[in-house]
């Protein structure tokens, strides 16, 4: 068996035969500052739910991408700021193939109950899922 190259994507076969890429993919996030900033200062749409905030802005690529911003204020410890990051790339990474083409960014507005955060986090994901969240595209200036 020959060993997995860094760059392959591991796929799962779907029960419809159709494969799904199981990692968070380089193209699936939001990079460099000016692509955080146009979100931020352009988004198309905004949701809050709890401490939790996405800001929606359309992009002209065929995929949805994530930025996400976890302040050390909010989680002090690496491992809670790291666990409700998991926990945000994976939900997105669910919701993926029904979201729009839109540059998220998702940040962290006040210190959550890390109890209740993957609730949040699955309500947010549900409400751009449904008819209300669409985004347009252009903002009337």
């Amino acid at each position: 068996m020959a060993p997995a190259t860094k760059s392959s994507a591991r796929l799962v076969a779907l029960s419809e035969g159709e494969p799904r890429i199981t990692d968070f993919p380089r193209q699936a996030r939001l990079l460099n500052k000016a692509d955080f900033d146009s979100v931020i200062r352009r988004a198309d749409r905004r949701l809050r739910v709890g401490p939790v905030q996405a800001l929606a802005k359309r992009n002209n690529l065929d995929h949805p991408r994530i930025g996400l911003i976890v302040a050390k204020r909010h989680l002090k410890l690496a491992v809670h700021r790291n666990r409700l990051k998991r926990l945000l790339r994976e939900s997105f990474r669910l919701a993926s193939p029904e979201l729009p083409n839109v540059d998220l960014v998702v940040r962290l507005l006040a210190k959550p109950d890390m109890t209740s955060i993957a609730g949040d986090i699955s309500a947010m994901f549900g409400k751009m899922l449904s008819s209300d969240f669409v985004v347009t595209n252009h903002r009337a200036t």
